[in-house]
């Protein structure tokens, strides 16, 4: 253990002090700084302590990662933008570790993710690590596995060592140190704030991957920041996928202007604390350090690894902008089947008013094979204050299923019932793709029912043979304009959106639905070619899944399942009022056909009757 001399920084110093606490006070006390002009930076004592106790061998300082603890220091509210083996995790780790140690006993630092379990490979799995590092005669925090998980201050081992030399101040038991929770969309604020429970002068908030994360995220800071007295911190790490889910809108550049985050590497956010900007940092992988020291930095983004994006994508490409440059692409590519900004500004993410009666129904994308999850997405029809049918998403399930028992199909039919008779809805309000190895998922849900109506079974294979027009008004008939059938769906949504007629902030808990958002706004169109004949095709999802670590677009193939139900039963039309049509010719037309009023009903019944 190094002793600080005595008037070192010009400051006198406890007998046998560490260096290593006096860096640490350094950092965590203002005053003491201040009482002294040979004192450093902030930041500096922060860096010192650190090298002080975790040999180099584990430990590389570079530009990204100075800059992290510049900005913990000086930044109240700070974002960081980066795609994977850009180093966020373990230096927020650490950051966090070392923040912590410097007041264990007044500061609560709270590490938010979803799901909870994969806190095991993200930011906390570093401070574990590094914990773990430093020297047993510094190390106050101990890990626990469960209720909460986290690095807890260790009042049993400190209060130990002050019996042992005589002392009588022993510190009070209460929860500090680091704990971890997990968030998912819809989880509310309250639901969070009931979880991490107590506050602390010093209160920090590390979210770590918020992509995945509910908007309650961003609700935490008015329950931990609140009140003169509370020294808070908040960070949100992740690799940006949407300018609408919580790392997008964390990030939001103060001017609102969203060009400048293409080749800005800082900016100042419209998300302020006590009034002060926050700030959005950036981890390109084209700047990285290892650009510049790839044998000392070889854990990090690297030339080989910048070398191979720029080969298998395409610099332009959206792939290489997402697993390289770790931004977003402004237009999300060029072949996209709409943009992030023309969905946002068709009002999907708008708060709807409702006219009057409205009805409920459900699209199930049920797990056809390994990877594939199963998402139930109950959505909303009516009119809309403005008199405009309209779709609106009110919730969301994920329904769970034990791969390691029998009759898989069972176990989603069961749920799937459960989940339509909490919510009052009729099975023939169910839609679903039975194409495939999915029929028999829908076959034990009617089975199990026992219903005398059945699903809306969904084709989503072969071609486009429709002959309706593509939406009301239009001169274009579905089969001309869509290669195949897979294509038909997929755009049932997009005109939907274009026509101002979806919206995907959820009802019930008014959360826009970020993963929604994804993977229309990352699905592409193929360019034209011999094979399509000038029609509109999708890619494949197979291809979609390439670009999205393996997994599977479920959620907007659950909306895909109840729009094509939605509107081949004519409770939407899309574009409705664009064409003053005869009743004659909505009745012939199946694409337009909804309810028929009494009259005209009992009329048809005397035609028929005369016939005969």
């Amino acid at each position: 253990m190094e002793i600080i001399s005595h008037g070192e920084y010009g400051l006198s110093w406890p007998e046998k002090m560490s260096k290593f606490h006096a860096e640490l006070s350094l950092y965590r006390y203002q005053e003491l700084r201040e009482s002294s002009p040979k004192t450093l930076e902030k930041h500096e004592h922060f860096k010192n302590a650190i090298r002080l106790v975790i040999p180099r061998r584990y430990l590389e300082f570079h530009r990204w990662f100075d800059r992290a603890i510049e900005s913990w220091c000086y930044d109240p509210i700070a974002s960081e933008w980066g795609a994977s083996s850009m180093g966020k995790s373990s230096d927020y780790g650490i950051i966090a570790l070392f923040d912590v140690m410097a007041d264990p006993l007044n500061t609560l630092t709270v590490i938010v993710t979803n799901p909870m379990e994969r806190h095991q490979d993200r930011c906390f799995k570093y401070s574990l690590f590094y914990n773990s590092l430093v020297p047993k005669q510094f190390r106050t925090l101990a890990h626990k596995k469960q209720n909460p998980l986290g690095l807890l201050y260790d009042y049993e081992k400190v209060n130990k060592s002050k019996e042992a030399q005589g002392k009588e101040d022993l510190e009070p038991e209460k929860r500090t140190g680091i704990v971890c929770h997990s968030n998912k969309p819809g989880d509310t604020a309250e639901d969070m704030k009931r979880r991490i429970g107590a506050h602390e002068k010093r209160m920090r908030l590390i979210v770590d991957e918020p992509q995945g994360c509910g908007d309650a995220v961003l609700k935490l800071k008015v329950n931990m920041g609140a009140g003169s007295g509370v020294d808070f911190i908040e960070r949100f790490l992740g690799n940006p996928s949407a300018k609408s889910d919580p790392l997008g809108r964390h990030s939001e550049p103060k001017d609102g202007d969203w060009k400048k985050t293409e080749y800005l590497d800082e900016w100042e956010t419209k998300r302020t604390h006590k009034r002060k900007p926050g700030k959005c940092m950036v981890r390109d992988g084209e700047k990285s350090p290892a650009q510049e020291e790839p044998e000392r930095l070889g854990f990090l983004f690297g030339p080989d690894d910048l070398a191979d994006a720029k080969n298998n994508y395409g610099e332009d490409s959206l792939e290489y902008w997402t697993y390289a440059r770790g931004r977003l692409k402004g237009d999300r590519g060029s072949n996209v089947i709409i943009s992030e900004d023309d969905l946002i500004a068709k009002g999907a993410t708008r708060t709807v008013v409702w006219q009057d009666y409205t009805e409920d129904y459900v699209g199930l994308d049920a797990a056809a094979e390994a990877g594939d999850g199963n998402e139930l997405y109950r959505v909303r029809v009516g009119k809309e204050a403005n008199g405009r049918t309209i779709v609106a998403i009110v919730e969301s399930q994920e329904l769970k299923v034990d791969i390691s028992k029998p009759d898989t199909s069972g176990q989603i039919a069961t749920q799937v019932i459960s989940h339509l008779k909490k919510w009052g809805i009729p099975l023939n309000r169910l839609a679903g793709d039975t194409t495939g190895n999915q029929g028999p998922i829908f076959d034990s849900i009617e089975r199990m029912a026992k219903s005398k109506v059945r699903v809306h079974r969904v084709n989503a294979s072969g071609k486009c043979s429709s002959p309706h027009p593509i939406f009301q008004g239009s001169a274009i008939k579905r089969c001309d304009r869509y290669f195949d059938r897979a294509t038909e769906l997929v755009y049932n949504v997009v005109v939907a959106l274009e026509k101002e007629q979806l919206v995907i902030r959820h009802t019930k808990t008014g959360e826009v639905d970020a993963k929604i958002i994804h993977q229309i706004c990352t699905r592409r169109r193929e360019e034209p070619n011999d094979r399509t004949r000038g029609k509109i095709k999708v890619e494949q999802k197979s291809e979609w899944r390439k670009r999205n670590n393996k997994k599977s677009p479920d959620n907007f193939d659950a909306i895909q399942q109840v729009m094509a139900l939605l509107i081949e039963q004519g409770k939407l039309i899309l574009n409705e009022g664009a064409v003053n049509q005869s009743k004659r010719t909505r009745r012939q037309d199946p694409m337009n056909r909804g309810r028929k009023s009494y009259t005209e009903r009992r009329s048809r019944r005397k035609n028929v009757i005369k016939r005969y």
